[in-house]
């Protein structure tokens, strides 16, 4: 990707993610008239090799914003007329998760917040960058729960619980953490501690003063976007000792996150089938 491409896509992550959404064109010559200063299409200029152009486009869509936006979508329309060309369309839309600020481009650009207005990509103004960075809404966490079968043992089945947290809000979710009461009585609803958390991010922490409940802490920096989902933990049930179907789980805690009230759940679940399934909390 040349620079001047590399440049106007970051510039039009920014400015369109912090106002209200747009889509950037790649392929096709457009200019604005002395009137209105509204760009129209003149001609159509196909973008030779338009599938590697896609790949490097949805690649870097990641890398080029601080926090990066979610929910954007690259397409391509095919030239009928020259195999392997096309155009390319970079759908952007309004993030409730921004200010979103240039993180890699030129000088002239990087480490700038932008805004896109009728006809052109400005810098943000100061007066509306400082309202922006106080409208962030409120965490929606929620936690899954995935049962899945692994088989028999000569005590009954062997079942591991995963546990996945994932976030609901439009806005990001800072230090997200989950707090979880071991539910310490007899077979079937007690489950086996968890050793550890399984994504690299993240901690698991037994407090001397907690001994009935662990924490799994994602790191100082750790921000979850709207609607992703990371699997954090996973456990045999019952240390996979005397489980007969059907069986009683339960599991309570809270979900936490920086700047939110706790989140608290409390789900007793009956598991009567050899399959898998999944449930979300609260």
């Amino acid at each position: 990707m040349e620079e001047a491409d590399r440049d106007n896509l970051v510039k039009a992550l920014s400015g369109f993610a912090n106002v209200s959404g747009g889509v950037l064109v790649f392929g096709v010559h457009a200019k604005s008239s002395n009137t209105d200063r509204i760009d129209r299409v003149s001609k159509i200029h196909p973008i030779a090799d338009i599938e590697t152009f896609r790949g490097e486009v949805e690649r870097r869509c990641k890398q080029f914003t601080d926090p990066h936006i979610a929910g954007i979508r690259v397409e391509r329309l095919k030239c009928p007329h020259t195999p392997g060309s096309g155009i390319l369309l970079v759908y952007v839309p309004q993030s409730d998760g921004g200010p979103h600020r240039v993180s890699e481009g030129s000088t002239a650009i990087k480490d700038r917040y932008y805004m896109r207005t009728v006809s052109e990509t400005t810098p943000m103004p100061h007066a509306l960058l400082a309202a922006m960075f106080g409208r962030v809404p409120p965490p929606q966490l929620h936690l899954k729960m995935f049962f899945r079968f692994e088989g028999t043992a000569a005590n009954g089945p062997i079942v591991r619980l995963f546990l996945r947290l994932i976030h609901r809000g439009r806005g990001y979710a800072q230090q997200p953490a989950i707090e979880i009461e071991e539910q310490r009585v007899p077979y079937p609803l007690w489950y086996t501690s968890f050793s550890s958390a399984t994504h690299p991010d993240w901690q698991y922490i037994t407090p001397a003063h907690m001994d009935d409940r662990v924490l799994f802490r994602s790191s100082a920096n750790g921000l979850l976007f709207p609607e992703q989902t990371i699997q954090i933990a996973n456990g045999l049930l019952g240390g996979g000792n005397n489980l007969e179907l059907p069986f009683t789980f339960s599991l309570s805690g809270r979900l936490f996150a920086l700047g939110a009230q706790p989140v608290r759940f409390d789900r007793r679940v009956i598991i009567d089938q050899e399959d898998s399934s999944e449930l979300e909390v609260p």
